[in-house]
């Protein structure tokens, strides 16, 4: 008998409709501050985009974009699509990073 992926039975419970509401209820992401991480792998330069909402930091959608071969790249790229995506392109919207600091030193 041939192998099926569409027979597949998960055990796991299905989620509910509240668990994915933050991707319907996307308002909030038009005050959003829009920050970018650049993490080396293999050789590479991963840029990920971090939308964060400047009323409630914790609420937040991390997004990978490309993969770069130089950092400088990866920063000219990442700074583009940061002053393209926020809604202020000034840049006034900033979230100051103790507001993740959960674990205190």
């Amino acid at each position: 008998m041939a192998f099926n992926p569409l027979n597949i039975v998960y055990a796991d419970y299905p989620g509910s409709e509240g668990d994915l509401r933050f991707l319907q209820e996307d308002g909030w992401l038009m005050d959003a501050a829009v920050n970018s991480r650049i993490v080396e792998a293999k050789g590479r330069f991963k840029v990920f985009i971090i939308f964060a909402w400047i009323h409630f930091p914790m609420r937040l959608v991390c997004k990978y974009l490309q993969h770069y071969p130089t950092l400088a790249k990866a920063q000219l790229h990442a700074d583009l699509f940061c002053r393209t995506a926020q809604k202020d392109e000034r840049g006034t919207l900033k979230i100051n990073r103790d507001d993740w600091n959960i674990c205190p030193s």
